[in-house]
Order: structure tokens, then C-alpha cells, then sequence
């Protein structure tokens, strides 16, 4: 039997790394980790001992990730993602960029990248927010071609984030797996059992806690436990809609 061409290998391996990061990981041992996978397969992998992916890998991705191209993965086949209008969480995620950096885009019925919209808020007032129940349907499904990588699309509620994020704005947002290492500086939606919220994170008084800020000075900083978050998604981009 022929020896596989190793580049064919490194080059499943690169795109990998790709999809890696359009979901969110910091790297391949994160990703390992969070799918319960061999990570030494990998390492085999790159030095060409074995062509075949993780024992679990292709059952994880299609549970995990069905959206996610497998023909991508091996045969560099576009797009990466084969049904855009599916999310990759069974409710609502929330991820942010800066407010600085945030994109913004249009509703409307253009052919394109698509995410799902769903029908509840990220409380930017009091922190006293309770986290709503997900619903199981999206309310709405919004044209964000600029935004590839987002995953969802909420509310905002409250005006301790105006004017970057105003209340009753609508933002598109992206899951950040690893929350062991999260970039100070930047908007976030931090879900903790208790509620969910849009704030900046910024470094905690203790390397056990974090700082959640506003944008709007009336309302103070707070700290919150590092392991009291729940979920942590990014701003992605902020979406306006277009008056028909």
C-alpha cells in the first residue's frame, strides 16, 4: 500500500486549525480537551505515523458541530460552514468584539450568511438582570455576511453600555470556549447562574475574580467570581435594522 502524501495530512491539519478557531478555541489542546479526544493522535498525525483523525473526532463534530463541513476538513471543499442558519448552541450565545471595532450591518432577505435570532435580552443596567429561560426556537434569522463567525444574534436591555450598545440594539455574538484566558478590554455577555450580562471585562482585584464595567460612567464596576461564569460569549458586531 502506498504511503499517504504528507502534505494531504498537513494540510487536513491546517484547515483544522481554521475550524478550531471559528469555534472559538484558543488551540488544539483546548479543543482536545472539551471534545474528550486523544490529543497525542494529532501529534502522530503531523509526524506522519497515522492518517486518521481521534477515535470520537467525526462523532463529536457531527453531535457538536453539524454545521462544519467534513468534506472542508479533508478535502479543503468551501465553504467551511454548510448550513449557516443552524447554531452551534441550543440557546442563546453571547460573544462581543470591542465596541471600537464593532461592525455594523443590516436586517433584510439578501442570500447570504445567516444566524439565528432569539427573543431574549443581555441585561446592560443592573446587574440584578435574572437570566431568562432559552427558547428552543429562534424568533427571527438575521443576514450578517459581514459577521462570518457569528453564531447568534440578542437583545441588549438597559443603558449601562450606551451609546456604544444602546438598549433595544440587537448584537451578534460568538462562544468563547476557554474562559481561563479572556482578553481584559473587551465586551462581553457573562452568563452566570444568576444572570446574564453585557459588560466589559477588565482584570479582578484577585486572579480568582474578574471586573465587569459599563461603558456609561453612572454605573460602577463590579467584580464577580471567575468560576461564577457560566457561559461567555464575544460581541461580534452590532446590527441595525433597515425601515423597509
Amino acid at each position: 500500500m502506498a504511503k499517504p502524501d504528507q502534505s494531504i495530512i498537513d494540510a487536513q491539519l491546517d484547515r483544522l486549525d481554521k475550524v478550531i478557531s471559528f469555534l472559538g478555541f484558543k488551540s488544539l489542546h483546548s479543543f482536545s480537551k472539551e471534545a474528550n479526544l486523544n490529543h497525542n493522535r494529532f501529534y502522530q498525525m503531523k509526524l506522519g505515523r497515522t492518517t486518521n483523525f481521534p477515535d470520537g473526532f467525526w462523532d463529536y463534530m457531527e453531535a457538536k458541530h453539524p454545521d462544519i463541513s467534513k468534506a472542508y476538513i479533508t478535502k479543503g471543499i468551501e465553504p467551511m460552514v454548510i448550513n449557516p442558519n443552524l447554531s452551534r448552541v441550543e440557546e442563546p450565545s453571547l460573544e462581543y468584539g470591542r465596541a471600537t471595532a464593532t461592525k455594523v450591518i443590516s436586517m433584510d432577505n439578501t442570500p447570504g450568511y445567516y444566524i439565528p435570532y432569539f427573543d431574549v435580552s443581555a441585561a446592560a443596567g443592573s446587574p440584578a438582570f435574572v437570566l431568562e429561560e432559552s427558547k428552543s426556537e429562534p424568533a427571527d434569522r438575521i443576514h450578517v455576511n459581514e459577521l462570518q463567525g457569528a453564531e447568534v444574534a440578542i437583545s441588549v436591555y438597559g443603558d449601562s453600555m450606551a451609546d456604544a450598545y444602546p438598549s433595544g440594539s440587537i448584537i451578534a455574538l460568538r462562544r468563547i470556549h476557554d474562559v481561563s484566558v479572556i482578553p481584559y478590554g473587551e465586551a462581553y455577555v457573562i452568563e452566570t447562574p444568576d444572570h446574564r450580562m453585557l459588560k466589559y471585562i477588565k482584570k479582578g482585584t484577585t486572579n480568582e475574580t474578574v471586573m465587569l464595567v459599563s461603558h456609561n460612567p453612572d454605573y460602577e464596576p463590579f467584580e464577580v467570581p471567575r468560576k461564577s461564569i457560566k457561559k461567555l460569549w464575544k460581541v461580534i458586531g452590532l446590527i441595525r435594522r433597515v425601515s423597509s
